[in-house]
């Protein structure tokens, strides 16, 4: 649970609105979480959405379609145990194709091989 919830639209300094209406533009839907976290600094959500924006624009003409990059960023929110997070790439895996049986073994997987992980970090 954030210590500072996120901040709504009506909330924001004009200058976070503005920061809003181009997010909201660019994407046709409200900034995700995130960025309503850092609202109330309008020059880091601003930073922030852009760089999202380049790393993505970055993956596009790379060799992974946009359903095994949803996969791979499950999988990194289900290890670094973002219940938001995984919840919200479970919904857009599923909405790329992923059935619920694969967004499932997705999962278990990265939680086998993070369960692995700590065991032979702490082991050795």
């Amino acid at each position: 649970m954030p210590l500072l919830p996120p901040i709504e639209y009506a909330a924001a300094e004009p200058a976070g609105q503005a920061v809003w209406d181009r997010i909201k533009s660019q994407e046709g839907r409200d900034p995700w979480v995130e960025l309503k976290l850092l609202g109330r600094s309008p020059a880091a959500m601003s930073d922030t959405y852009d760089a999202a924006t380049l790393v993505a624009a970055e993956f596009a003409d790379g060799p992974l379609d946009e359903k095994q990059i949803e996969a791979i960023r499950l999988a990194v929110s289900s290890a670094n145990n973002c219940v938001h997070c995984v919840r919200a790439h479970s919904k857009k895996a599923m909405k790329l194709g992923w059935s619920e049986a694969e967004v499932s073994d997705i999962l278990a997987i990265t939680a086998e091989c993070t369960m692995l992980n700590y065991y032979h970090r702490h082991r050795d």
